[in-house]
């Protein structure tokens, strides 16, 4: 079982996107692709690509205002075109996961000086294995092989900015995926959960680039990752039914509220999808109406009676947060299933 201590380290963990480029390094170039990079490697962002050709390719969108900088509780991103300022910054991060990005021009110098002065950085402390970590982002491969050879296994090379993403979003699925099954073996469920659940949003996530920019020619019939999202919700199902049988401890995922608490999360809910699931309620808008006054703050509300409908339509959600509350018992199985939904937030039980 999770301590407080773990819990609380698990809370304060870190992951942190570098990026020392000369061009993509300054502040005014690229503005929109370090976004998506920020928002897709972040298993908790809502952002999804569009999977239809009509939207347009993200990668082609003109630069937004965006500050430099991308942060949120678990995921920062931030860019370099200064080799020495890059690394007084990695020297405040150091005892965090580092995920570092660089061009063949900049990366043969930084990347050696990288290895040298933070290699524990890019060690599984546990396990002594390398971390999937360092990516050399260039044209022109042929010239990043000739001194990246040096450090062939704890480098990556990659020519296009699809592919560099394809693969740190496949690397850090399976590293949620592996720590998630080292928690869930150290009975540690409440930190298995989080880590196996990113790792399917992420894996899914995959899924969707692949097919959106054709990166696993001959897979058509299979889906790539299917194997590992298979384990993945097995192991769910494992992790999740200790954790909802033990009342001492709220989960990330399920949270018991009452009335008047309910109340007080509308500031935080305005902003998602509220779906509302109890076998006393139709699908009537005014039926929540009459139960919580919530609807003038959220701007989209579903309600349903049936736990598989319910289900079957947040599958369906791509590009927002979604908070489910639950006013009737459901099987564990489909509880699980709903664990799994890449854009859930939260789920509340709500008793009055």
């Amino acid at each position: 079982k999770e301590n407080k201590l773990q819990h609380q380290r698990r809370k304060e963990e870190k992951y942190h996107i570098v990026w020392l480029d000369g061009h993509i390094g300054n502040h005014v170039f690229c503005v929109e692709l370090k976004h998506i990079f920020f928002t897709q490697i972040d298993p908790n962002s809502a952002r999804e690509f569009e999977t239809s050709d009509t939207a347009g390719d993200p990668f082609k969108k003109s630069d937004e205002e965006r500050p430099v900088t991308f942060e949120n509780s678990h995921f920062t991103l931030n860019a370099f075109m200064n080799e020495d300022a890059c690394f007084e910054y990695i020297d405040t991060i150091r005892s965090d996961r580092i995920l570092f990005i660089t061009s063949n021009t900049l990366g043969k110098s930084a990347v050696s000086r990288l290895l040298k002065k933070y290699y524990t950085s890019f060690i599984n402390e546990k396990t002594n294995e390398i971390y999937d970590s360092i990516y050399i982002f260039c044209i022109d491969s042929s010239c990043a092989e000739k001194w990246a050879i040096d450090y062939v296994k704890y480098v990556k090379i990659c020519t296009s900015e699809i592919g560099l993403l394809a693969i740190i979003i496949r690397d850090l699925a399976r590293e949620f995926f592996k720590h998630g099954r080292q928690l869930l073996d150290a009975s540690q469920n409440e930190a298995a959960l989080e880590r196996l659940t990113w790792s399917r949003k992420l894996f899914i996530r995959r899924q969707k680039l692949g097919a959106r920019y054709g990166l696993d020619p001959g897979l058509s019939k299979t889906q790539p990752f299917n194997l590992e999202i298979e384990e993945i919700d097995r192991l769910l199902e494992l992790a999740s039914i200790p954790v909802m049988e033990d009342s001492s401890e709220t989960t990330t995922y399920i949270t018991a509220i009452t009335c008047e608490q309910m109340k007080d999360a509308e500031d935080y809910i305005r902003q998602y999808i509220l779906a509302w699931l109890d076998k006393a309620l139709g699908n009537d808008k005014s039926a929540l109406d009459i139960s919580l006054g919530l609807l003038r703050n959220v701007q989209q509300v579903f309600t349903f009676n049936d736990a598989k409908k319910c289900l079957d339509y947040l599958s369906t959600v791509t590009d927002k947060r979604v908070f489910l509350v639950l006013s009737c018992a459901i099987e564990n199985e489909l509880l699980n299933q709903f664990l799994a939904l890449a854009e859930l937030e939260y789920i509340y039980l709500f008793d009055q």
